[in-house]
């Protein structure tokens, strides 16, 4: 089985890529939200004479990234071993990645839902609803989800394999080598395999990856009803033995990219819902996955003792609840968070007098 790619291949990108008005941009883009930062401010403060010396280096093709910092963060109850670059080396990928992304969006289909513009996690969650009660209201109450992951799939994705479905698009081997250079760790490059999840052009090479994926579920399979974010994705059908041999041709195609499918892949009814993007699913109501509720719960008073402690500014203690607040927001969730708005009330009547939710 050959992996299906959308062939149109581009000429003159690195050009671009390299350009000074691109660098400057890329170096902008770089800095958003982090200009608070030692590393950011460090390089701010001579930021003309960096960004020179960075495009000589690119333009004599010398540029070499450094390690990633490495840290685990721990999301519900998974752990992410997160793989950063250095400021400078992050200055780089945005660069590529300005030029390139509109290029693969392209090629992409409506229903993959990561790190696209216009898109997201509440967006991949409104469109599983319409596609909850459109299934429902074709089949009735016969309807059943096939719901996968990828197992392991950041670690796993061939390094061979992603730089020859890049070389469908990008003709230019100088541009090749950039991509491979700024996007794979220089300590994992002997491994052969794994991008690193905290890399702006891992988020987008992702995509590429599983782009032919996409394209033989709804193509080949004939699947009218699939949505995928990031390495979670699910098909919908009226027929539990139809969702089983897409199971098998699923893991017969994902062999062509070296990957491999969670054995916690499964299927159910409808009725039991839908675990998706940090919400749970059904046709007519919404609510928030358990553990992120307690998740939350954790978060909010922990800086609430932190704030009553003086370790904390009153405004980060906002923005934590605001953030847990439109969490909840999205999902039937009006018992949760008016229980959880007295509870905080009773143990903090002092800090809700001073800002009241």
């Amino acid at each position: 089985m050959e992996v299906i790619i959308i062939a149109k291949s581009y000429g003159s990108l690195y050009e671009k890529i390299l350009s000074w008005d691109n660098l400057v941009e890329a170096y902008d883009l770089a800095r958003k939200n982090k200009k608070n930062r030692l590393d950011v401010i460090s390089y701010h403060n001579h930021a003309l004479d960096n960004l020179v010396f960075l495009k000589k280096q690119l333009d004599s093709e010398l540029w070499e990234p450094a390690s990633y910092k490495q840290f685990t963060i721990y999301n519900e109850t998974k752990r992410r071993d997160i793989e950063a670059p250095l400021f400078r080396d992050r200055i780089v990928q945005h660069a590529i990645h300005k030029v390139l992304e509109p290029l693969y969006e392209k090629k992409f289909i409506y229903d993959s839902y990561s790190c696209r513009k216009g898109k997201g996690t509440h967006a991949a969650v409104k469109k599983v609803r319409s596609y909850l009660i459109d299934a429902k209201r074709k089949w009735g109450d016969n309807v059943y989800v096939l719901k996968c992951d990828i197992s392991k799939f950041f670690p796993s994705i061939d390094h061979k394999i992603l730089m020859n479905i890049l070389s469908k698009t990008v003709r230019q081997k100088n541009l090749l080598n950039l991509i491979y250079k700024a996007t794979i760790n220089p300590n994992k490059r002997k491994l052969g395999k794994g991008i690193p999840i905290g890399a702006l052009t891992s988020q987008l090479f992702a995509n590429v990856y599983l782009n032919s994926l996409d394209h033989y579920i709804k193509e080949k399979l004939k699947c009218v009803y699939y949505v995928r974010y990031a390495d979670d994705f699910l098909l919908l059908s009226n027929s539990k033995k139809h969702l089983q041999f897409f199971i098998i041709y699923i893991k017969r195609f994902l062999t062509t990219l070296n990957l491999k499918l969670n054995p916690k892949t499964t299927i159910f009814p409808i009725s039991q819902g839908v675990d998706f993007c940090g919400y749970r699913l059904w046709c007519f109501h919404i609510l928030p996955r358990k553990r992120v509720v307690k998740s939350g719960k954790k978060r909010v008073i922990s800086s609430l003792k932190n704030y009553e402690k003086n370790l904390i500014s009153k405004q980060k203690i906002i923005s934590v609840w605001n953030s847990f607040k439109a969490y909840l927001s999205h999902s039937n969730s009006f018992t949760i968070l008016y229980n959880f708005n007295i509870f905080l009330f009773l143990f903090f009547e002092k800090f809700l007098y001073d800002y009241k939710i």
